[in-house]
């Protein structure tokens, strides 16, 4: 998979490499508003490393709402409805999948996580 994270401008808050959803909100060619509200409505499916809700200082420094680890951008990828979140969410199920088809070890979880990908793939 082509590295989806180079046309991406990241910042460092609180020790981790994140992404604004400003920045994101183009790169999956979606409103800004669609996207806050996407999260807002999705918040469960975020963990909390990735997902930031920025302080009022950082909303003022970085124009943003919300930022997001490498893990936060994937997770978008699978609730917003534009074409480019579609094709990347099932680029990303097709690289983990040839990912776990090669590790020897990845038996366990391809019989966890097949099912819920390929689900997410008939979305």
């Amino acid at each position: 998979m082509a590295d989806i994270f180079s046309n991406l401008v990241n910042v460092v808050i609180c020790g981790q490499e994140v992404y604004l959803d400003r920045s994101l909100a183009k790169f999956y060619e979606v409103k800004l508003s669609v996207l806050r509200c996407s999260v807002s409505k999705n918040h469960a499916r975020f963990s909390n490393e990735s997902l930031i809700k920025l302080s009022c200082e950082d909303v003022k420094l970085y124009n943003a709402k919300y930022a997001f680890t490498a893990s936060g951008v994937a997770m978008l990828s699978f609730v917003l409805r534009s074409d480019k979140a579609a094709r990347i969410s099932v680029e990303i199920i097709r690289s983990t999948h040839e990912w776990l088809s090669r590790d020897e070890n990845a038996a366990d979880y391809a019989q966890v996580f097949m099912p819920l990908w390929e689900a997410e793939l008939k979305r």
